[in-house]
């Protein structure tokens, strides 16, 4: 439940108890009382920063997508060569996960949901477009392999995934002690020529 008292930041707030909340209760689990209620704010205040449940949802969606964007471009270094690079962002993306878990449970929940339209993914491409161009770049000077950006990505991005969903139920340990080398060398293999 985010703090009681005079609310600095409505808006964030709202999109605070939102993650909250359909994180641990779903989508359809999360009522707009609810989500009001947990961020401290008065019903009505949640309809002057989003027109609807579905608006705050997909802005909500855009905010964690653009977040994740910045953690990959913060520690890209173009004087670096692409695969250590790459094994830095992949590391980075990993650790953002674990670090936020309630942020990663949604981006799941909201990957296979009915919020996905084109609209969205249009909206959520848009924002990653620096990241992606980094792959795009890659793949033009022949460093990895000769596919699909959004492929690419999709074999980088799944192990992650897999491995962050092994971590949440115990089947695996990834801590900061662990070797990563191996987990990332084994993603740079799938995409490197």
């Amino acid at each position: 439940m985010i703090p009681r008292g005079k609310i600095k930041d409505k808006r964030k707030a709202i999109l605070d108890s939102s993650l909250e909340l359909i994180a641990l209760q779903g989508f359809h689990g999360t009522s707009m009382k609810q989500v009001a209620d947990n961020a401290g704010v008065a019903a009505g205040t949640i309809y002057v920063y989003f027109e609807n449940k579905d608006v705050l949802i997909h802005e909500l969606f855009v905010e964690i997508k653009a977040e994740l964007n910045e953690t990959i471009v913060d520690v890209f270094i173009s004087d670096r060569n692409f695969k250590e690079n790459f094994i830095i962002i992949w590391n980075s993306v990993l650790d953002y996960y674990l670090e936020f878990p309630l942020k990663f449970n949604f981006l799941e929940q909201f990957s296979t949901s009915p919020y996905i339209n084109d609209l969205v993914m249009e909206e959520g491409l848009r924002v990653l477009a620096p990241a992606h161009s980094l792959f795009e770049d890659a793949r033009e000077e022949g460093v990895v392999k000769d596919l699909p950006t959004l492929a690419i990505i999709a074999l980088i991005h799944g192990p992650i995934i897999s491995l962050v969903r092994m971590n949440n139920v115990g089947d695996i340990v990834i801590s900061k002690e662990i070797d990563r080398e191996k987990f990332s060398e084994a993603s740079w293999n799938s995409i490197s020529v």
